[in-house]
């Protein structure tokens, strides 16, 4: 039964997904984030219902944020890439420092994790200020000023202007993992599979992209056994997709409809922002294969729990075990978090409710979760217009995959680089969460698919199978009965 949240008072649903573990998200504001706004955030309320996500803050916070974001990333408007350089050296010092840990997590005391996970929240959070910060809260904002900057075109070129100047120039990471297994497999149909040069190849590509599909909690790698698999479907595959000269089509823009200077530092703020986000996937998924797949895997097996409950620890837990050592306490709370729990942030302050508490916690600050019985329609944002019709398909995480026919509707909470295959298949594309800036909106205009974000609860209105239309001319879902 689908859920759906009824907001009193003025707070905002702002990011709503399937994510089965705590960390990096609870990292994300754990540090003086109203203080480098210089304006109060207010309280930000995170919600785990059974590893499905959501996350609210008053309203007046989430602008504060958005409109520190804009002004910050329009001063440096000539210096984008330095901006995003910072953010990505901020990334890297992460990834770094869970790799060097992941290295030694064996021979490490519970109090060497504590530690860990101390420098680990610091420097999570320096890369949420230099990142995530300014992309996150833009989407919207973006979106508004770049509209109203078109207005004097029609509708129809208003569409086109922004279906082909929304599209950044630069290569992403995933588009140059892309590009990069196409010449493998090119090489493959040359010389064959098993010659040396492709077997080698292969390795490489496995060495360089083993954490691409790990996302959040895995468990799917590219090792050589799955690069090598992939290379052999891919050669009886016939692709008809063909890549775009992004650069020659937005020169052409910019001469047909005489693009003001104004709207064109608009696009380019938008395409940084876009690059950003897609950073921020790399630097996640990399981050996270080191955390679950090599560090928490250990502490696992020491305190005798499950994969899927260690998912939930943080350092307030481990911090607690430390000092009563009661594993059974621990186990009680890893288990009830799996279930459903609250971690309320202000700043730097933490409090985690769970059960009963943390329901009638919710209904008393106004965030009340509601049973929608019935639900046959979702409306969200139009990243690409069309309209469409066919079976949906659910797909939660990037190892979630099943039997997708050609011709179906993806359905997600947001897709990640690994999706993009899938979505290559896919006859239109419905997510949770993300606006204009988000990958799917991204991919989805390069491909030209019909696209509609930020729909907050799709993937718990609709199941597999579902006959749909996707008019994202208008921005809804609509189930055939």
């Amino acid at each position: 039964m689908p859920q759906h949240v009824s907001q009193k008072d003025d707070w905002q649903e702002f990011r709503t997904r399937y994510i089965p573990c705590v960390l990096p998200i609870i990292a994300y504001w754990a540090w003086p984030a109203s203080a480098y706004v210089r304006k109060p955030i207010g309280l930000g309320v995170n919600i785990w219902d059974k590893g499905h996500y959501k996350v609210f803050w008053k309203k007046k916070g989430i602008r504060a944020i958005a409109t520190f974001a804009f002004k910050y990333l329009f001063r440096h408007r000539y210096t984008l890439h330095t901006v995003r350089a910072d953010a990505l050296r901020a990334g890297r010092a992460v990834v770094n420092v869970t790799r060097q840990f992941a290295a030694r997590a064996r021979r490490a005391s519970v109090d060497e994790y504590v530690k860990f996970l101390e420098v680990f929240e610091s420097l999570y959070g320096e890369f949420t200020k230099r990142s995530m910060l300014l992309w996150l809260f833009t989407s919207s904002t973006m979106e508004g000023k770049i509209r109203e900057a078109l207005m004097k075109y029609t509708e129809k070129e208003r569409e086109e202007i922004f279906s082909i100047m929304s599209l950044p120039e630069e290569t992403s990471y995933s588009q140059k993992e892309e590009k990069r297994f196409d010449a493998l497999v090119a090489r493959a149909r040359r010389h064959g599979i098993g010659a040396p040069d492709v077997r080698r190849g292969i390795r490489v590509f496995a060495r360089a992209y083993f954490w691409f599909p790990w996302e959040y909690v895995g468990p799917t790698v590219w090792d050589e056994r799955t690069v090598q698999a992939r290379v052999r479907a891919a050669l009886h595959v016939q692709t008809t997709h063909k890549r775009r000269n992004i650069r020659t089509e937005q020169d052409a823009c910019v001469r047909r409809y005489a693009l003001p200077k104004d709207v064109r530092v608009l696009f380019s703020i938008l395409h940084a922002v876009t690059l950003m986000q897609d950073d921020r996937k790399m630097i996640n998924a990399q981050v996270c294969y080191y955390l679950y797949h090599d560090i928490f895997s250990v502490l696992a097996k020491q305190f005798h729990v499950t994969q899927a409950h260690i998912q939930y620890l943080d350092i307030d837990l481990l911090q607690q075990y430390v000092q009563t050592g009661d594993r059974a306490a621990l186990r009680d709370a890893l288990k009830a978090r799996e279930d459903f729990f609250v971690v309320l942030r202000d700043d730097t302050t933490r409090v985690v409710h769970y059960g009963k508490e943390s329901k009638q916690y919710l209904k008393k600050i106004g965030i009340v979760l509601e049973v929608t019985q019935n639900a046959t329609e979702v409306r969200g944002v139009t990243a690409h217009p069309g309209v469409v019709r066919g079976p949906v398909r659910i797909v939660h995480t990037s190892s979630d995959r099943k039997k997708f026919p050609e011709g179906s509707i993806l359905v997600t909470g947001m897709t990640t680089p690994d999706f993009v295959p899938l979505m290559k298949r896919t006859a239109a594309i419905v997510t949770d969460e993300g606006g204009i800036t988000s990958h799917a909106a991204l991919v989805a205009r390069e491909l030209g698919k019909p696209c509609i974000v930020g729909t907050r609860n799709a993937t718990r209105v609709f199941k597999d199978g579902d006959d749909v239309t996707v008019d994202a001319n208008v921005g809804v879902v609509k189930k055939i009965t």
